[in-house]
């Protein structure tokens, strides 16, 4: 399933025939799971069949190729994740949350952003759920780790998923606002009223609070995670075709959300800058130069 994502040269119609033996296998797998009464890997199973279709619904997608249907892929795909999340719940005790849960919401809320329109209400709910079930695992203002970390009930893998989602968020922040940045590129010369710039701020700050928390929260899992990587190289292909007022713009609620949240300064003796993982980004990919 993985190896779709990086066969981008391979015709549309390959790639989702990888992806269809990727959820046949998987199915494989769960009918194998039932009969040995393993919960647990019947989970697993269940995730990779919702991945295998969502991938399917984001290729189609972004193709462009009105020849396949995503119908019968988010309806695959929904299943599979609500089934998923619904018997991890039963891995734990009340009260208690399985990573494997989380997962599958957080999953199902990508399906939702990746299936436009039709998956609206999908995200909607996978959102809320997965929201409820990490609100320990949030930041606090003047925190820049969650009041859990450390503990013995903390589980680093709940983390990354919150990061997921916080990205996520930002996408779709990202995607709401693109016809408006691109007639901004294109149109350089027609500046905004006040009003007009007063909303486009806001939602500079909102996109740049999520993409910020979205980074935090996964590198506290590890640096080298590979879901850190795509999400880094994600927000850089947003952040790159914006205007250099605009970027710097987005700099400036960056500053403002690490100032809110305590991250550290910088030890430098030449910089007194906050280290946020995405000024980190910023800096190493060249689109800030401190």
């Amino acid at each position: 399933r993985r190896q779709c994502k990086t066969l981008t040269g391979e015709e549309v119609g390959k790639r989702l025939d990888r992806l269809n033996r990727a959820f046949e296998h998987a199915k494989e797998a769960l009918d194998i799971f039932k009969e040995l009464d393993e919960t647990s890997r019947q989970v697993e199973a269940l995730i990779e069949m919702g991945c295998a279709r969502r991938d399917a619904v984001r290729l189609v997608r972004e193709s462009g190729i009105a020849l396949y249907s995503t119908e019968k892929f988010i309806k695959e795909s929904r299943e599979a994740l609500e089934k998923a999340a619904d018997l991890a719940s039963l891995l734990v005790k009340k009260g208690q949350v399985h990573h494997r849960q989380v997962d599958a919401l957080v999953n199902r809320a990508w399906l939702g952003f990746y299936a436009g329109e039709a998956g609206e209400n999908i995200y909607e709910d996978a959102n809320k759920r997965a929201t409820e079930l990490l609100e320990s695992y949030e930041l606090s203002e003047g925190k820049f780790k969650p009041e859990i970390y450390g503990k013995t009930e903390y589980q680093p893998l709940l983390s990354t998923q919150l990061g997921k989602l916080h990205v996520l968020r930002g996408h779709r922040i990202y995607a709401r606002h693109q016809e408006a940045w691109q007639f901004r590129l294109d149109h350089p010369t027609q500046k905004p009223d006040e009003k007009e710039m007063e909303k486009i701020r806001q939602v500079y700050a909102d996109l740049a609070r999520e993409y910020f928390l979205g980074l935090e929260h996964s590198a506290l899992y590890s640096l080298e995670y590979r879901d850190l990587r795509i999400a880094k190289q994600q927000i850089f292909d947003h952040l790159k075709v914006l205007r250099s007022e605009n970027l710097k713009l987005f700099v400036q609620c960056l500053e403002n959300w690490e100032n809110y949240y305590g991250i550290p300064k910088s030890q430098k003796s030449d910089s007194n800058e906050p280290v946020s993982q995405l000024r980190q980004m910023l800096v190493k990919r060249a689109l800030l130069v401190e």
